[in-house]
């Protein structure tokens, strides 16, 4: 295939657009999070670094009692799109069933770099680790999830190797649920997309979770949508096989009749759903 006609596939494979009734699904999703707002007590916007863009949104667990497994969620939009007010939705999954639910803003492509998003989310880590019991968290029960590029940045919390620069435990992060990732930003740089990001060689390789999979990386599941794009698919078997042949712990699981938004708004974050029910076991929640 000629090179115009593989990067014409690459931006549509990276694209939203082939989504039925897009405007309504998006709008969808903004209203379950405004009703998820309205319904679960929270606190918005809690600063968790220095840098504008470093606040989170806490949900509470339900039920109190003992400490609660601590669940960040890293929203998607290629690293430049899109708030965490956005993916409150997220929440209604896990803290009605015991979960302590941050949901993560970070600053966003051009205004920093992807190398300074991924410190961002590390930062965010670290604040859980030292505030979790503030809000009735479990410090050494943190999990990590996203989707899109959310999936990438918790997919690059997931490797452990950041954690000692940090002083922090290397199993800081005990779990990984990346929805929908991109994990290799090779094909990404190949589309209309790079003139924003400008990735470099070396960020491509630095940055990839693919390219860099650490072999005491944190147990992961990856989840994909049945209805997406090739290129995401590519993406989340293509991660699953290089884990494998590491021998990490990894679980991979299509959720049928979904797409790149439904797949986090009706299945991981919707209480029932298989998705949803295998993430809060991975967590040791009785769904």
């Amino acid at each position: 295939m000629p090179a115009a006609e593989v990067e014409a596939d690459l931006d549509e494979g990276f694209s939203l657009d082939g989504i039925r009734d897009l405007p309504s699904v998006l709008a969808r999703r903004l209203a379950a999070s405004e009703a998820t707002r309205g319904v679960l007590p929270h606190h918005r916007q809690v600063r968790y670094g220095p840098r504008p863009g470093q606040t989170l949104d806490v949900f509470p667990a339900a039920g109190g009692g003992r400490l609660a497994p601590v669940l960040l969620f890293i929203h998607g939009g290629f690293w430049r799109l899109n708030d965490a007010a956005t993916f409150s939705f997220v929440a209604g999954g896990f803290a009605p069933a015991g979960v302590l639910t941050l949901v993560i803003d970070y600053d966003l492509i051009p205004s920093v770099d992807l190398g300074t998003i991924v410190a961002e989310c590390e930062d965010a880590v670290a604040w859980a680790r030292a505030h979790a019991r503030e809000y009735g968290g479990d410090p050494d029960r943190i999990f990590v999830s996203g989707n899109s590029a959310g999936g990438h940045l918790a997919a690059s919390l997931a490797d452990r190797r950041w954690t000692a620069r940090r002083g922090l435990p290397a199993d800081v992060v005990k779990g990984c649920f990346a929805v929908s990732g991109i994990f290799d930003l090779a094909p990404v740089a190949r589309t209309r997309l790079q003139e924003v990001f400008r990735f470099t060689a070396e960020e491509i390789e630095a940055l990839s979770p693919l390219r860099r999979v650490g072999e005491n990386a944190a147990p992961i599941l990856l989840a994909v949508g049945g209805d997406e794009t090739q290129a995401f698919l590519d993406q989340t078997r293509a991660y699953a096989e290089r884990c494998r042949s590491l021998g990490l712990s990894v679980d991979e699981t299509t959720a049928q009749g979904m797409n790149h938004v439904t797949v986090v708004l009706d299945a991981f974050a919707r209480p029932g759903h298989p998705l949803n029910r295998h993430a809060l076991a991975m967590m040791g929640v009785e769904a």
